[in-house]
């Protein structure tokens, strides 16, 4: 008689909003961390991992670098640590790096992030948790999860700024490129509005986000309506965040034809 094959699949499953599939019953109390550090400063704080389930959790924590990578929609390539222009994980101590979380209970990660003096802009990395499988014999099946813990460094004074260029009419579209100029990532909140030249508001909306490394390029398309015709003034507000707004103004002219022309462009 054959003896049967034991096959055992390693399934790992991602999570940056601090918690595990629902299966797993395991959350982080925190997604992301964000510090202003004045360079040559340590910072502080610590992680909750949570279990809620009726079952152990043996985990292992280590910390990757991260970059957002093209089309800067939020996917990321994870690397090891140095890897990245922007690495700050030679900086990160933690401890625990091997914890067991009984059931219903809390267990903490202590962190301290001790910056060099000779730093300028941002710096990001992300500790990540993942389960340890137990002995596998007998089973065809065994889920591996990790989860991660975002972490953005950023020095006093940090250029935040970017700048909207190659604005162009396509179609029934008007498309332009945002461009990061600054030293630290942007993740913008934006939204426009359309006004008729006689001040009224035709048209409104949300931009779509992005998530921007210093010299990324992300490109933007807006999809004007259909019975807009004349002359019109369109203003697009990017909230960098902490007060900083990167604003612009595009008057353009549509024809009947369906023809747009841009007119002049203000910041």
């Amino acid at each position: 008689m054959k003896k049967k094959k034991l096959i055992l699949y390693f399934f790992y499953v991602f999570s940056f909003s601090g918690i595990f599939p629902v299966q797993a019953q395991l959350t982080l109390d925190k997604g992301k961390i964000s510090k202003e550090v004045v360079p040559g400063e340590s910072v502080s704080g610590v992680i909750t991992v949570i279990n809620s389930s009726n079952v152990n959790y043996r985990l292992k924590a280590y910390f990757q670098d991260f970059e957002y990578i093209p089309p800067f929609d939020g996917t990321k390539k994870f690397l090891p640590i140095g890897s990245s222009k922007y690495s700050c994980g030679e900086w990160v101590v933690f401890s625990p790096q091997d914890l067991v979380v009984p059931p219903k209970t809390k267990k903490v990660i202590n962190y301290t992030v001790s910056t060099p003096r000779d730093i300028s802009g941002g710096y990001n990395g992300v500790l990540f948790m993942e389960t340890i499988p137990d002995d596998a014999t007998g089973q065809f099946l065994k889920i591996v999860t990790r989860t991660g813990c975002l972490f953005f460094i950023e020095t006093v004074g940090s250029d935040k700024k970017g700048k909207i260029d190659n604005i162009v009419a396509e179609g029934n579209k008007i498309n332009f490129n945002l461009i990061n100029t600054g030293n630290i990532i942007l993740m913008p909140e934006a939204t426009f509005y359309i006004m008729s030249e006689e001040g009224m508001v035709v048209d409104r909306g949300k931009i779509k986000k992005c998530y921007l490394p210093p010299e990324g390029k992300f490109p933007f398309v807006i999809q004007l309506k259909d019975d807009l015709f004349g002359k019109y003034s369109m203003i697009l507000t990017y909230d960098l965040m902490d007060n900083d707004l990167l604003v612009k103004e595009i008057d353009f002219s549509k024809q009947s034809s369906g023809q747009i022309n841009i007119l002049d462009v203000r910041d």
